[in-house]
């Protein structure tokens, strides 16, 4: 849950939103990772950012964001070890081999919908996978991918996240810089 304050032409406005992420391990700890659209990371007239982490019925101030390497539309926080073991969480699995199947499982961050898709490999991109959005929409209708989506291989471990409307970034073995991290107030 992000609380912040947005500045506005007649003053300050109070405002709220719920975050979607996955949880992943990476060297023995639990990471959330998500996109940051559609989050106060994105506004530039944010201030006063808060995020709360909700487990159950328990709320939990997390103090930092850090920023995937080389691309700001993707965040991540650490739950402590303490937290993840008392609320029995449990990670997803990334890939090993991103490029193993010409299809993929793409899961809405906003909806509850999925739909298989087709993907490929960019010329001289080994950090993204495209996905066919044309296709897709002929084939199921409403639903298009868009920034902040899940994308699955067909085995059930987790590719990336869409940072774009036709791309995703990889996620096989993320690197969290923590010179590129926000520490939120206490």
């Amino acid at each position: 849950l992000f609380r912040w304050r947005e500045r506005l032409a007649l003053g300050l406005a109070n405002r709220e939103t719920r975050l979607q992420s996955i949880i992943i391990e990476k060297e023995g700890e639990l990471i959330a990772v998500f996109s940051t659209k559609d989050t106060p990371l994105a506004a530039t007239r944010a201030q006063d950012i808060q995020l709360i982490l909700e487990l159950g019925e328990k709320a939990y101030a997390i103090r930092e964001i850090s920023y995937l390497s080389g691309d700001e539309s993707i965040a991540a926080f650490r739950i402590p070890s303490n937290l993840a073991e008392s609320a029995n969480i449990e990670a997803f699995n990334l890939t090993t081999d991103p490029f193993r199947f010409a299809e993929a499982i793409l899961i809405s961050s906003r909806e509850s919908v999925y739909g298989e898709i087709p993907v490929r490999v960019p010329p001289g991109e080994s950090s993204q996978i495209d996905v066919e959005s044309r296709l897709f929409n002929r084939l199921f209708g409403e639903f298009s991918p868009a920034p902040g989506d899940y994308v699955f291989s067909l085995t059930g471990e987790l590719i990336g996240i869409m940072n774009s409307n036709n791309r995703a970034r990889i996620l096989s073995s993320p690197e969290f810089v923590s010179g590129q991290s926000l520490t939120l107030p206490q």
